[in-house]
This record gives structure tokens, C-alpha cells and sequence, in this order.
């Protein structure tokens, strides 16, 4: 079962934080080595969307993996340290550091949506 299908269904995402997930895993694929590798980049968008949702207009790295483990544990995938989700992220060609147009946005330890 799609991971944001589980993650929809146990309320942990809504559905339009599941499409922006969707969305950038697909789109992050042809730059990265596999599957696994572009499923962090639509957690990650995910992760955004829910907490821009909540009010907040980032997730920092250290919350996003505490709540990674929780979510990856729910759907299967296995979990990821923050060095390796930062790496991912900054090749995914998806994610920059603000001075240009790009879906997320990495500021120092924090991920941000690029329109926020």
C-alpha cells in the first residue's frame, strides 16, 4: 500500500499534504538513486505541508526524524538519520536555499515550502 495512503488514513497526513508528497517523490525520482531516496523527498514535503497546516512555516530536522520514525514505522519504509535526509534533499534538484525558486527550502536546521 502507498505509504501516504496509511499515512492519510491514520489522520497523520490530511490529503492534500499526501499529494504534495506524492507529487515530489515523482518528481525527485529521475535524481535519485531509487526509490527509497524520493519517497524521503515527499515525506519530507509532507512533513511541511502538515506542520504549515498546523500553523507552523517549517519543521526542523531534529522533529522531522522523531516524527519520520513514527510515520516510516506506520508504513513500512525504513527510517533515516538526519545527515542522510539533509544529502538526499539537497540532490533531489527539489529542494535550495531560498535565493531561487524550488519546492522546499533547507535553512539551516529547518525545512521550509518555498512559498513560506
Amino acid at each position: 500500500m502507498n505509504p501516504f495512503t496509511v499515512l492519510v488514513e491514520s489522520g497523520e497526513l490530511s490529503p492534500i499534504d499526501a499529494e504534495l508528497g506524492a507529487l515530489l517523490t515523482r518528481r525527485a525520482t529521475p535524481a535519485l538513486d531509487g526509490a527509497g531516496e524520493s519517497k524521503l523527498v515527499g515525506m519530507a514535503a509532507a512533513m511541511v505541508s502538515a506542520e504549515r497546516g498546523r500553523g507552523h512555516s517549517c519543521v526542523d530536522f531534529a522533529d522531522m526524524i522523531r516524527s519520520a520514525a513514527t510515520w516510516m514505522e506506520m508504513t513500512g519504509e525504513p527510517v533515516s538519520d538526519a545527515p542522510q535526509w539533509r544529502a538526499v534533499l539537497s540532490r533531489s534538484g527539489l529542494c535550495g536555499d531560498g535565493t531561487s525558486v524550488s519546492p522546499l527550502v533547507m535553512d539551516g536546521e529547518r525545512l521550509y515550502l518555498y512559498r513560506y
